[in-house]
């Protein structure tokens, strides 16, 4: 959008696609058949809208000629009135372009922008063995972003999964593609992962890589769900807190970046909910309130996010660290192990203040029914429910998604 010299009126140029064989299509190419074959694309505009990208969603076809064939309506508004369509001299009101340009050779490899997400992840330090199913075996898997058809036809390969600290641990598993999910999946035996091992997966076929290495680390604990269950409910009781904020140490091992803050293009693996059922009748309300319409605070109200977090702290002092301590250290390099890396004066813990915030927002919905003294001896003698509820979701995926709950037995 532009205005014109004088700035009384402003110029805006729609972009649509003109039809291609009776189809709307945003770009086509001729077959060895000479048949038109069509391709939808998604497009992007830059921030400023000057320039448009159109990404293809599949694979454009190799060594040919692609057509782009936009369709530019340019429309006006004048003094700030409704947007009315451009004539040119000739009465049209848009201008149709051709934009030609030819593909190189398909690509011989799956590269690592095509895929979208995998598991197990290259560089995460806590993969659990028994947590994806697929096709019923726990395997490991990647998506692919776009579909490579031609690349898989007739394609053989396999993951080669090297442990580093046990060579006799070390296996090879086919991989299969599956069409219609996008999936690149191979089985992934939990009996032959050693637990807190360094590995290696390669993707070979006929000794040829055809995707990037995956370097990580194995949990503890061969699912998530057991560790969630080890850390907050096969535990004793925690002390009573009253309104003060609960800390659950993590101990064992901690969770990772990947867990907590995803990656550049994929969100955290772990979100953590929370059931304010018992907090609901946890309140006693004055008897003058019988009357005055009950409260109704739901986590909608709550700031969760600064009520319900893992911190990462030093030990050392009262000085909090939020960026990662837990790495893996990986290399470029095939055959070079990945290096485990824990700062020995790092703790982590669940930070839990979602009972702070959900009382003081019931005195707050109170508001002008309430006195300030009541509101002083009710946060004095209110007590913690005995249990804390969490709802733990462990995402690698649409697909693969799990849900756990877990209770904190708390001290009457």
């Amino acid at each position: 959008m532009f205005p014109d010299d004088l700035g009384n009126s402003k110029f805006r140029v729609d972009l649509k696609e003109q039809q291609v064989s009776g189809t709307d299509a945003f770009a086509y190419y001729v077959d060895a058949n000479g048949a038109e074959q069509q391709m939808t694309c998604t497009r992007y505009f830059t921030e400023d809208n000057t320039f448009v990208t159109y990404v293809p969603t599949g694979l454009w076809p190799a060594n040919t000629q692609v057509y782009l064939k936009p369709r530019a309506h340019f429309v006006q508004s004048a003094n700030g009135g409704a947007w009315s369509p451009v004539e040119d001299e000739m009465g049209n009101t848009f201008q149709d372009t051709i934009y030609r340009f030819k593909t190189g050779p398909y690509p011989d490899h799956i590269p690592s922008y095509n895929i979208e997400y995998a598991y197990p992840r290259h560089g995460m330090t806590n993969y659990y063995p028994e947590q994806l199913q697929w096709q019923g075996q726990y395997r490991g898997v990647f998506k692919l972003k776009k579909r490579m058809d031609a690349f898989f036809s007739g394609l053989q390969f396999e993951a080669i999964v090297e442990c580093h600290d046990d060579p006799g641990g070390s296996f090879r598993s086919p991989c299969s593609f599956d069409v219609a999910s996008g999936l690149v999946s191979w089985e992934m035996p939990p009996a032959q992962m050693r637990l807190e091992g360094l590995y290696t997966i390669r993707f070979e076929s006929d000794g040829k890589a055809i995707t990037d290495a995956i370097q990580f680390r194995v949990s503890k604990f061969r699912s998530f769900e057991d560790k969630v269950r080890d850390l907050f409910e096969d535990r004793s009781p925690i002390p009573q807190p009253g309104l003060d904020t609960v800390n659950l140490p993590i101990t064992y091992e901690p969770f990772d970046r990947y867990e907590l803050l995803g990656a550049e293009f994929t969100k955290p693996l772990i979100a953590i909910g929370y059931d304010l059922g018992p907090l609901v009748a946890s309140i006693s309300l004055p008897e003058y309130l019988d009357n005055v319409t009950s409260t109704n605070v739901s986590t909608s109200d709550l700031d969760m996010s600064k009520l319900l977090y893992v911190l990462n702290e030093h030990a050392i002092g009262s000085a909090y660290q939020t960026g990662d301590q837990v790495e893996l250290s990986t290399s470029t390099q095939t055959g070079v192990a990945p290096i485990y890396q824990l700062t020995s004066n790092f703790h982590q813990g669940l930070r839990i203040k979602v009972h702070q915030g959900f009382f003081y927002k019931t005195m707050e919905q109170l508001g002008s029914h309430i006195t300030t003294g009541d509101v002083y001896t009710m946060a004095g003698q209110w007590r913690h429910p005995s249990t804390i509820k969490l709802v733990w979701k462990y995402s690698i995926s649409p697909l693969f998604t799990y849900t756990i709950w877990t209770t904190t037995q708390v001290q009457n």
